[in-house]
C-alpha cells in the first residue's frame, strides 16, 4: 500500500501541468490498483480479525488443561523435595503432555473433550511420576 501511495504521489508530482488529471492514463490505472489493493488488504484485515477472535476464544476455552497441565508438572517438580533422586525434566513431561492430547478420545462437544483431556493428563503424568518413585511415597504423591 505505502509502494502504490508512492507511486501515486510521484506521479502527482510529475504531472505535466498541460495535461488535464482525467486524461492521465498511468495517474488512473494507479488510482485504480491502489483501489483494488486497499479493498483486498481491508478484506484481509477483516479475515484476520476474524481468525484472532477465533484464536483468542480457543486459548480461553483450553486454559483450564494448560492450569492444570501446570499444575501437574509443578506437583511432579515438588518430588525432588521428598528425595532428591527424583527429577523430573521439561521435555519429558511435555512428551506425557502430548501424548494425553493425542491420546484422549476425541468428542464434538467441546466441554466434554477439555474433560476428558485433563483426566488422561492427570492419568498419564500420575502413572509417569509413580513410575519412577517409591512404593512409599506413592501415597504422598496421589495426595
Amino acid at each position: 500500500m505505502k509502494e502504490l501511495e508512492d507511486t501515486l504521489l510521484s506521479e502527482l508530482a510529475n504531472q505535466d501541468p498541460e495535461l488535464s488529471l482525467v486524461d492521465n492514463v498511468p495517474l488512473i490505472e494507479t488510482l485504480n490498483t491502489a483501489k483494488a489493493k486497499s479493498v483486498e488488504i481491508g478484506k484481509s484485515l477483516e479475515v484476520a480479525e476474524v481468525t484472532r477472535t477465533d484464536i483468542n476464544n480457543n486459548r480461553e476455552n483450553y486454559k483450564n488443561v494448560a492450569w492444570r497441565g501446570s499444575i501437574l508438572f509443578f506437583a511432579i517438580q515438588g518430588l525432588k523435595n521428598i528425595e532428591k533422586m527424583y527429577e523430573y525434566s521439561l521435555g519429558s513431561y511435555m512428551t506425557v503432555f502430548m501424548n494425553a492430547l493425542e491420546t484422549s478420545r476425541k468428542d464434538n462437544i467441546l466441554a466434554n473433550r477439555l474433560r476428558i483431556i485433563k483426566e488422561k493428563l492427570t492419568m498419564l503424568v500420575y502413572d509417569f511420576a509413580c513410575m519412577g518413585i517409591f512404593e512409599s511415597h506413592k501415597l504422598t504423591f496421589s495426595f
